[in-house]
C-alpha cells in the first residue's frame, strides 16, 4: 500500500513540473477584465494637441480599457477623448509602440458616456453592444 501511495505521490510532482513548465512558456497576462476583440473605426482628440482628431480603429476592448491602432503617437499619460458610434470614451494613454504602418496604443478608460448621456462602467461586450446598435453620429 505505501508502494502505491509513493507512486501516485510521483506521478503528480511529475504533472505539477509538466504544468510548470508549459505555463513558463506562455506570456503572462496581466488584464483585469476579459477583452473582446473587434474592428471598430473611432475619432481620437489627444488633450494638450493643437490638432484635428485623429483616424483610428479599436482593435480590443473591455471594461478597463482598449488598443486602438493609427498613424499618430499618443503620449504616454496623455488624455484622449475616443468618439465611436454611440458613445465617447475618455483615458489615459498608458504605452503607444511603433508597429508596421503605424502605431499601436494602450488607453485606460477613465469614463464613458453614451449618446443620450448616461455613464457607467461597461464590460467590453457591452460596449460593443452599445456601439453596434447605434447609428453613426
Amino acid at each position: 500500500m505505501a508502494r502505491s501511495v509513493l507512486k501516485t505521490s510521483e506521478m503528480s510532482a511529475n504533472e505539477a513540473v509538466k504544468k510548470t513548465e508549459d505555463r513558463s512558456t506562455q506570456p503572462m497576462e496581466r488584464r483585469w477584465e476579459p477583452r473582446v476583440e473587434c474592428s471598430l473605426p473611432a475619432e481620437v482628440a489627444i488633450s494638450g494637441r493643437p490638432i484635428p482628431p485623429v483616424h483610428a480603429i479599436v482593435r480590443e476592448l473591455s471594461a478597463c480599457g482598449l488598443q486602438l491602432r493609427s498613424t499618430t503617437l499618443i503620449d504616454r499619460s496623455s488624455a484622449v477623448r475616443i468618439k465611436l458610434p454611440g458613445l465617447v470614451v475618455f483615458g489615459n494613454a498608458r504605452y503607444s509602440n511603433k508597429i508596421y504602418g503605424g502605431f499601436e496604443s494602450g488607453i485606460e478608460i477613465t469614463g464613458i458616456i453614451s449618446r443620450n448621456g448616461t455613464s457607467a462602467r461597461l464590460a467590453g461586450e457591452q460596449i460593443l453592444k452599445l456601439v453596434n446598435s447605434s447609428e453613426s453620429w
